[in-house]
């Protein structure tokens, strides 16, 4: 199960790794997204709900995709599954959520597409 904590522990890294400003803008936002995906049985919904409630609700102030990707991935890490997408495929869905230009049910839909087992 994914705790708060370690979506933040998780975005520290990446920032240090990959530059850009750490912080949170809203911790209420980013619990909700927790929430979501840890009350969420089906391992698609859980890496959907990651992926596209971290780049929407945006509770940091940088590096939002490249959490709300890392986050997505390990989740289906953990069931044995990864991202078959290109890195172009996967940063169009993850732009296209910035954009408010794909859904959660289409982001759900394009996920089951674009992963298969490790």
């Amino acid at each position: 199960m994914i705790k708060t904590e370690e979506v933040i522990e998780a975005h520290d890294k990446i920032i240090e790794e990959t530059g850009g400003h750490k912080g949170i803008v809203n911790l209420g936002n980013l619990d909700f997204i927790v929430s979501q995906i840890t009350t969420t049985k089906d391992v698609y919904t859980k890496s959907a709900r990651a992926l596209y409630g971290i780049v929407k609700n945006h509770p940091f102030v940088d590096g939002n995709k490249r959490t709300a990707i890392a986050i997505s991935e390990a989740i289906l890490r953990e069931n044995n599954i990864k991202f078959i997408a290109t890195d172009e495929a996967l940063w169009d869905i993850v732009h296209n959520i910035n954009k408010e230009e794909t859904t959660f049910i289409q982001v759900l839909h394009w996920l089951k597409k674009n992963v298969g087992k490790i």
